[in-house]
């Protein structure tokens, strides 16, 4: 897997409101997470709602540290 998908996988599961059945509506109607985070506010909230596709939109807190981490994991 390359990085740019693993950082889109974790920023989806790291998004504020997106369990795991959100995230599982959002894959089934997008695809990969990288097109989940590709998509418009509008198509989002056709999915989700506005406070989740809000969310989409920005980067989580605590991402780049997730991130970081997650590297050093996969690498050490």
């Amino acid at each position: 897997m390359e990085r740019d998908e693993r950082d889109a996988w974790l920023r989806l599961l790291l998004t504020d409101g997106v369990g795991n059945e959100t995230a599982r509506r959002l894959l089934t109607a997008f695809g990969a997470p990288e097109a989940v985070l590709q998509q418009s506010h509008s198509a989002l909230k056709a999915v989700t709602n506005a406070r989740i596709a809000d969310a989409l939109a920005a980067v989580p807190e605590g991402f780049e540290a997730a991130t970081g981490q997650l590297e050093d994991w996969l690498t050490g």
